[in-house]
């Protein structure tokens, strides 16, 4: 919020997007370590194009 306070809006883009990716990560990730997240093999299928 200071960076935007201070009109620096690529910093604050920034911050949100790192913000979100750690918490997706970041998060995702240590909640996968304590539980198994089961994910279904048709996720891993590569896609073709033709």
């Amino acid at each position: 919020m200071i960076a935007a306070f201070r009109k620096q809006p690529d910093i604050s883009l920034g911050n949100l997007l790192g913000s979100n990716v750690f918490n997706i990560l970041g998060i995702l990730g240590v909640t996968a370590v304590l539980k198994p997240i089961p994910v279904d093999h048709v996720a891993f299928r590569t896609v073709t194009f033709r």
